[in-house]
């Protein structure tokens, strides 16, 4: 199936309060394939302690945005399925949109559907007086996929960041 056969077949919508599981459940599978190389990387009780228990936040912290900014969270629907999800901030104090988290089932990745996702939020900075739009994302392979989409939607990359760990 082409990029564009699914794109074009995507509904973008703003989310709705039973989206809360399902949105959930995308972040959670999403991320699995980002998360579980660190357990072979890192430490086991550094792991333990920053990433150990990212299933419960990241799900957690989906569902809290949308509960508390409802308004600030869309889904992607195809044919009748949510399959993708994006939460993104209005900084009115500084003119900068971001886009925070944002995930699509891992099997319609790679189709565009977050590309569509990203230009539903561009417009909405856009007719809210935003100035600018910010991403963030991690520099490790598993996040490559991540960084091209932003930088299809034309985001470029300003700074590098790297964490430094000492064990105690």
């Amino acid at each position: 199936m082409k990029e564009t056969d699914v794109a074009e077949r995507v509904t973008i919508r703003p989310a709705r309060a039973e989206d809360g599981e399902r949105i959930a459940d995308i972040a959670e599978l999403a991320w699995e394939s980002l998360m579980e190389p660190y357990r072979h990387i890192l430490d086991p009780d550094l792991f333990e302690r920053r990433l150990g228990d990212w299933r419960s936040r990241k799900r957690a912290a989906v569902k809290q945005h949308l509960q508390q900014h409802p308004e600030w969270v869309i889904v992607a629907e195809l044919d009748g399925q949510v399959v993708g999800f994006a939460t993104y901030i209005l900084h009115q104090d500084s003119g900068i949109g971001e886009i925070g988290n944002n995930a699509v089932l891992p099997q319609y990745q790679g189709h565009g559907i977050g590309g569509r996702m990203y230009e539903v939020i561009m417009q909405r900075f856009r007719d809210s007086g935003m100035a600018w739009a910010h991403v963030f994302t991690w520099l490790d392979e598993g996040h490559a996929r991540a960084r091209r989409a932003y930088e299809k939607a034309g985001f470029e990359q300003v700074f590098r960041h790297v964490d430094y760990f000492k064990k105690l």
